[in-house]
């Protein structure tokens, strides 16, 4: 049988009283509200501020003015301030998602990987 421990904080952070920094996944709590029923769901999410040039991201991202704006002074695409859910599948590139029609209320950092079998690493 395996053992699995995770030391993790409980302690989620209020989008109100600070964001992520920019580019870090983190586990964000998302709220939608349908038909006037309240709907929350734990995603793994990204922050951008607004103040990251296309050429200086960690990622690749599509030209698009919806989520991007011209500089002329920089030559370059300033990536509009949104939350980004992020999910990949193994050896597959992370795909980004927005975060449409809803809000991120909190978040808090990613926890490390469980510990299995005495191993830090999961390969």
């Amino acid at each position: 049988m395996m053992k699995l421990t995770e030391p993790v904080s409980e302690e989620w952070i209020s989008v109100r009283d600070e964001l992520p920094p920019v580019e870090e996944r983190v586990l964000a709590v998302v709220e939608r509200d349908i038909d006037g029923k309240i709907y929350r769901t734990v995603i793994i999410a990204m922050y951008e501020d607004g103040t990251i040039y296309n050429d200086a991201s960690e990622y690749w991202w599509r030209r698009d003015n919806y989520i991007m704006t011209y500089d002329d002074e920089v030559d370059d695409y300033r990536i509009n301030e949104s939350w980004w859910e992020v999910s990949s599948c193994g050896d597959c590139e992370e795909s980004l998602n927005m975060v449409e029609n809803a809000d991120v209320i909190c978040w808090r950092p990613l926890p490390n990987a469980p510990i299995i079998n005495g191993k830090e690493e999961v390969k």
